[in-house]
């Protein structure tokens, strides 16, 4: 009778240990237990551009206030989505002086256009780790098709219980297609700024928690 009982409390000791166990991997799994829903993170999150400089060399560039969600679903990529707003104001490249012809209207005009928006239309590609966001994006009210070639850095749990997922994302740009259009050529032959500009972007979000139950609806 005594062996009878140890063995049952064997059992329902192991029952507990691998039920516990089944809930820590699904916790810290990177591949989505969880809302594929995520606002950008501002603290971990950059958004730079360079572009050349009397022909031979780089100008870099920041902005340091922008916001924004994204939707993810490895899955079915068609379903992700993303949306971010920037601050024109926050444009900052090392030289205040550079700074204030930049933000004015000679380039993006800043006190007039206050937000520089991107929002896609579509997801191109099938590896959920490497892919293309096309969709709109506007500066100074002119609105432009431009892609974005995105790459999956990884999903995770960070230590405070916060489902995370980042992106790397590059793409490029004709400044005078968004009416940025200052210039003086050099006696060199070259312009004193190129009219390309490359943009680079490292997002990290942070899931939103939606801790409703999702109950499907029969039909």
């Amino acid at each position: 009778m005594k062996l009878f009982s140890y063995f049952r409390s064997c059992s329902r000791l192991l029952s507990c240990t691998l039920l516990l166990l089944s809930f820590q991997i699904c916790l810290f799994r990177p591949k989505h237990c969880y809302a594929e829903t995520y606002n950008i993170d501002p603290e971990h999150s950059r958004l730079e551009f360079k572009v050349k400089h009397m022909g031979i060399g780089w100008v870099y560039g920041k902005f340091t206030e922008f916001s924004g969600s994204f939707e993810y679903d490895p899955k079915d990529l068609a379903k992700s989505k993303v949306d971010v707003l920037v601050n024109t104001l926050s444009l900052a490249s090392g030289a205040p002086k550079r700074d204030r012809h930049l933000a004015s209207a000679d380039f993006l005009d800043a006190m007039s256009f206050r937000e520089i928006r991107f929002f896609s239309n579509r997801i191109e590609g099938d590896n959920p780790e490497e892919f293309k966001a096309i969709g709109a994006l506007s500066i100074k009210n002119v609105q432009k098709e431009v892609t974005l070639n995105i790459i999956h850095g990884g999903s995770i749990v960070d230590p405070w219980g916060n489902p995370r997922c980042a992106f790397s994302a590059t793409t490029k740009i004709n400044r005078k297609d968004f009416g940025l259009k200052w210039n003086r050529l050099l006696e060199t032959g070259a312009f004193l700024v190129g009219e390309e500009v490359e943009i680079y972007i490292d997002v990290q979000g942070i899931a939103v928690k939606d801790l409703t139950p999702k109950l499907s609806i029969p039909k």
